[in-house]
């Protein structure tokens, strides 16, 4: 009887362990900025943001360095609750470079600043069927 306990137990683990692998994670939100970045023409991510959640219509800004002259990509990219990501790139004085416009839950942006200096990547969860949804920002260099 003690054996079948632990038997039950095990077999309560590995299928807890086991829904909670086939839940798209920060691997499922990381390969959608990469795929979006390629598309762009982007290379290999400068610094990739990933594991980050917010609720319904909140925000964060991520601070990124950017070199005048060069081009920029920010991919980002949100799981299965969420519908809609909005990104927006602002200099230090807060006035928007750019800002994705459309309605998707993978936005990107493309921009090349006059200056160098840090750029806020202004980031709203615009749609979550959660409480909080997770999701990444990924920051390239054009080439």
């Amino acid at each position: 009887m003690h054996t079948m306990a632990r038997i039950l137990l095990a077999v309560a683990i590995a299928l807890t362990a086991g829904a909670h692998a086939a839940e798209p994670g920060d691997g499922a939100i990381e390969e959608q900025i990469l795929l979006a970045a390629r598309d762009l023409g982007a290379a290999a991510p400068q610094s990739m943001i990933t594991g980050k959640t917010l609720g319904l219509q909140d925000e964060s800004r991520l601070p990124f360095e950017v070199e005048a002259g060069k081009s920029y990509v920010v991919a980002g990219a949100c799981d299965e609750d969420c519908g809609e990501l909005s990104l927006a790139a602002e200099d230090p004085d807060g006035a928007v470079i750019d800002a994705s416009d459309e309605n998707t839950d993978t936005p990107s942006l493309i921009f090349r600043p006059t200056a160098s200096g840090k750029v806020s990547i202004h980031v709203i969860m615009e749609d979550c069927a959660d409480d909080a949804c997770s999701y990444g920002v990924g920051f390239f260099v054009l080439k």
